[in-house]
């Protein structure tokens, strides 16, 4: 089962659920979904050092107090379709844009297309204010299920978003791990990225003995 950043998390609990239906485990810019991934992501002694107009700027579309979680603002800006909850979802999505380094969206006139982004910041947040359902270990726990199972990753040693060293501490409690460190960042448009992402694929598939 393969999954990149918050997919990365849907595929790390599936597998926990289904350990004997899972042959391996593909990992790319994975988020844990902890407590601290989140408040590196979110909060100013995380990532926004190095972008502090851009998380002024996050934090004011939501009328977020300084050196408070965002999710609980956000998630209730966002109730309504209006064109203010609009704006709300694209400052969020202008906010994940500059920490990944690709060209932030641009306000759209088109009435009929806000309702789209809206929705997409909203299940994001629904989350989010429940600690993404699974507390403050986020994927991190019962990793007891994973100890029979190969897993590879491919991360990004410049990711902003999902911190390089996150992954090699998952990766130092699962012996059966395999972590391929990458010059890129968050993006799977990143050329080094995706060829990361085939080499380690076909590690995988040779452990497996589908090659």
């Amino acid at each position: 089962i393969y999954g990149g950043s918050w997919g990365a998390v849907l595929a790390v609990q599936y597998a926990k659920q289904f350990p004997h239906t899972t042959l391996g485990v593909l990992l790319r810019g994975a988020f844990l979904a902890r407590l601290v991934d989140w408040q590196w992501f979110v909060l100013p002694n995380g990532v926004a050092q190095h972008l502090p107009k851009a998380y002024q700027a996050m934090l004011d579309a939501a009328h977020v107090p300084y050196g408070y979680d965002p999710a609980p603002y956000y998630y209730q800006a966002l109730q309504t379709s209006d064109e203010a909850a609009y704006r709300v979802a694209l400052a969020w999505n202008t906010w994940e844009a500059r920490v990944m380094g690709v060209t932030p969206p641009h306000f759209n006139a088109d009435a009929t297309t806000w309702l789209t982004s809206i929705q997409r910041v909203q299940v994001h947040f629904h989350y989010a204010v429940n600690q993404f359902f699974l507390g403050e270990q986020g994927i991190c726990a019962d990793l007891n299920r994973l100890q029979a199972i190969p897993i590879y990753a491919v991360h990004g040693l410049q990711d902003g978003a999902c911190r390089y060293n996150a992954i090699t501490e998952l990766a130092a409690q699962l012996p059966n791990m395999q972590v391929l460190g990458v010059t890129a960042g968050h993006g799977l448009h990143e050329q080094t990225m995706q060829q990361g992402l085939q080499r380690i694929t076909t590690q995988l598939a040779q452990s497996l003995g589908l090659l």
